[in-house]
């Protein structure tokens, strides 16, 4: 056999190996995809930072994504379905995200969704999402994440820029324009990242200036565990804010909090913030200076109805004070939401072809689905929550002070 066609034999029996592990490979992956479909097996991926500065509220998502997963079996909601949560911590480090990630990605049989609870890694890891066709279901809903709407791409809550949009509405129409004779400021005061700047965009501050509000520039920052913002605060006194607004976590609401009442200015600003300010935790940490503060708000809270069903299922599977932390209610919602998907796609192409798309669409079929602790609505235009409320720090408790409301959509399109 001359040298050609020994090369000619040896690419050909390369080329049938190839095909032979290829096929191995398929017959792998639909053996795995069709024993999960005979066994009925739902498994929620987790992935987020559970022991950085995200911990104190992700932490208390983990209990409830296993309390609802145990309510949806005892009930038998999916008809002989079982329930599984894989979990990893990424500690707030993007590297750590990326690898589990792909160590999510690889499990048999595919995922079909993962949960992601940190902004940044969120948007980071958009595009290996996309890419994978695998659901990113983020905790949060960075207008970066979610927008321009992708396919495979969804937010458990109201997006941060149409959270703004609201609180601009809130804020104009509940200014007196001819009393005071001038409109009125707002300064911002938050971290300088994905999530501490999330809700800025030429269409909010575009939003801000047709509802007659003035926001106050530069924007003011603080570290991640600020012990002081008093200098931040004088200088948004000095432009003459009458409201501040953050997007952070309890903790940092509370640093805000004390160094308002402290510098006399707690009577004379109004101090607001996104969704997660809105916690259980800020009495603890603040005590009577929390009064008055108010947050966006997308979930229900532990200060309200004692009999609700999430309220009951946190008590009998003996949570701990810790767990009431914002991230309960959030994951409450988020895991109903995620049942409910598979419920629906299940119901429409059976458990063989149940895949990313089916759950897509199932998601996208939500329209004020009650899913405890708030109202869940998508649609194939609008990938984060629709609808949002106010609640405010009254006589140590979280009241609601308007209705649930569907906020001015501010997403890219």
């Amino acid at each position: 056999m001359g040298k050609k066609s020994k090369a000619l034999a040896t690419k050909s029996r390369n080329f049938v190996l190839f095909l032979a592990v290829a096929v191995m490979i398929i017959l792998s992956a639909s053996y795995e995809t069709a024993q999960a479909a005979k066994d009925k097996v739902i498994t929620i991926y987790a992935a987020g930072d559970y022991s950085g500065p995200y911990g104190g509220i992700t932490t208390p998502g983990m209990a409830a994504h296993r309390d609802v997963m145990k309510y949806w079996k005892k009930n038998n909601l999916i008809p002989g379905a079982k329930y599984k949560l894989k979990w990893a911590d990424s500690g707030g480090i993007l590297s750590r995200a990326t690898s589990i990630f792909r160590r999510f990605k690889s499990s048999k049989p595919k995922p079909l969704l993962i949960v992601v609870a940190q902004t940044g890694e969120a948007e980071a890891l958009r595009h290996l999402f996309e890419e994978s066709k695998i659901i990113l279901f983020t905790w949060g809903a960075s207008a970066k994440v979610c927008y321009p709407v992708g396919k495979y791409i969804f937010g458990n809550m109201a997006s941060y820029p149409d959270q703004f949009g609201f609180f601009m509405d809130y804020v104009s129409k509940n200014w007196d324009y001819a009393k005071m004779g001038r409109n009125p400021k707002v300064g911002i005061l938050t971290w300088d990242n994905g999530f501490g700047r999330g809700f800025e965009s030429d269409a909010t501050m575009a939003y801000a200036a047709k509802k007659k509000v003035d926001i106050i520039k530069p924007f003011q920052f603080a570290s991640t565990a600020p012990i002081d913002v008093s200098t931040q605060l004088l200088v948004l006194n000095k432009a003459g804010a009458d409201w501040v607004f953050s997007s952070w976590l309890a903790p940092q609401v509370a640093t805000t909090c004390k160094d308002l009442a402290r510098l006399g200015l707690n009577k004379k600003i109004k101090y607001a913030g996104s969704c997660p300010t809105g916690d259980v935790f800020l009495k603890r940490l603040a005590g009577k200076n929390a009064e008055g503060f108010i947050s966006l708000h997308s979930f229900a809270t532990f200060d309200e109805n004692p009999n609700a069903l999430w309220r009951k299922l946190f008590k009998e599977n003996n949570r701990k004070p810790e767990d009431m932390a914002y991230g309960y209610p959030q994951m409450v919602t988020g895991t109903m939401t995620i049942l409910e998907a598979y419920r629906r796609a299940i119901k429409k192409v059976g458990w063989e072809g149940l895949n990313s798309d089916a759950l897509s669409e199932a998601l996208e079929s939500l329209k004020d689905f009650d899913a405890w602790t708030s109202p869940v609505t998508y649609s194939p235009t609008r990938h984060s929550h629709n609808k949002l409320r106010m609640v405010q720090w009254q006589n140590g408790k979280l009241v609601p002070i308007t209705d649930w409301t569907e906020a001015p959509d501010m997403n890219p399109k």
